[in-house]
């Protein structure tokens, strides 16, 4: 499902960084509104927006464009440590989403027939009657 846009102050390098990889999940909060709220030097800025963008897993950003949305490993921390051996955490990627799975055309069922076929008798000669029941010949004009 979609993530949550939760605005509030959060601590970060720039003000630019945060509005980019601002995550209410894992981003930390200064509830304060003061950098004194911030650990390691990080500084609080009010953000209007802090919506997670997924970030993957990849050999190179390239590599991860245009991929199915959810189709590489996540890695929510923005962390390399959280992706297999080999690869590397990218953000800003233009995943695409995946088309709902499509099933194959069903005809509808064929019902029986309502009654079987009848052993039509015929008047002599092997014939249906005419319709109007007419003696069977040119009518006169």
């Amino acid at each position: 499902g979609a993530e949550e846009d939760v605005p509030g102050t959060y601590c970060g390098t720039t003000w630019s960084s945060l509005s980019s990889s601002c995550d209410p999940k894992n981003t930390p909060k200064c509830p304060g509104g003061t950098d004194a709220d911030c650990d390691g030097g990080l500084k609080c800025f009010k953000m209007d927006s802090c919506q997670y963008k997924p970030k993957y897993c990849g050999t190179s950003w390239p590599a991860l464009q245009g991929i199915t949305c959810g189709a590489a490993a996540e890695c929510r921390s923005g962390s390399d440590a959280d992706c297999p051996a080999g690869q590397k955490c990218f953000g800003d990627v233009a995943c695409r989403k995946a088309s709902p799975a499509t099933r194959p055309p069903t005809r509808p069922p064929t019902r029986p027939p309502t009654r079987q076929p009848s052993s039509a008798t015929y008047p002599a000669g092997g014939k249906p009657a005419p319709p109007g029941g007419g003696g069977g010949g040119p009518s006169a004009p």
